[in-house]
């Protein structure tokens, strides 16, 4: 019984110092198996190597499908022109923000801007420069305003600008310094 143990580890041995790749192979008691398993221990490293690239260019690709699904998602919310918020992120905005000011009793006022004779100004210069009064009035909405509020194209020459954790006299001052600011501005296209 203790001649067969000896004649197992040396076997064992034999392959650990000659073939350390194929030693679990060899733990059977034979040393031809060491030899007849080398290939097999080879070519599972090789398929392993190929998974592996494999997995790499899975990640990349996920990481690349995630940063486009990140800037989808922001245009879905981004009015392609100003880029206020779209009436579908208005609408997302109004529920959440509606909600928090029950829950906390702060409160939470609303503006409505509408661009006095803008299809005069469409049909006397043309959409382009619609185009640019458009971009310009969200630009002014957007610096009068604070980083909480919600500027939204609501529509057309329409926006709306929600004011979280402001009261009536609030909006009203808002609204008075968006009016001096507009009406100050110039309006100069190429």
């Amino acid at each position: 019984h203790s001649g067969h143990v000896s004649k197992q580890a040396a076997v064992l041995a034999l392959c650990f110092r000659g073939r350390l790749g194929s030693f679990w192979a060899c733990c059977g008691g034979s040393s031809k198996s060491c030899t007849k398993l080398q290939p097999k221990v080879y070519d599972q490293n090789q398929k392993n190597e190929i998974r592996n690239k494999r997995i790499v260019n899975v990640k990349k690709n996920m990481e690349t499908i995630k940063k486009q699904l990140m800037v989808a998602n922001s245009t879905l919310n981004t009015d392609h022109l100003t880029s206020a918020s779209n009436r579908r992120a208005f609408d997302e905005y109004l529920n959440k923000l509606v909600h928090m000011s029950e829950l906390s009793k702060a409160p939470l006022s609303l503006l409505t801007v509408d661009i006095d004779f803008f299809k005069k100004i469409n049909d006397t210069f043309g959409h382009p420069t619609g185009d640019y009064v458009l971009k310009k009035v969200a630009t002014i909405f957007t610096e009068c305003t604070r980083e909480t509020d919600v500027v939204s194209r609501y529509g057309g020459e329409e926006f709306a600008i929600l004011l979280p954790e402001t009261d009536t006299d609030g909006a009203f001052i808002l609204a008075e310094k968006i009016r001096k600011k507009t009406e100050s501005s110039e309006f100069i296209s190429n």
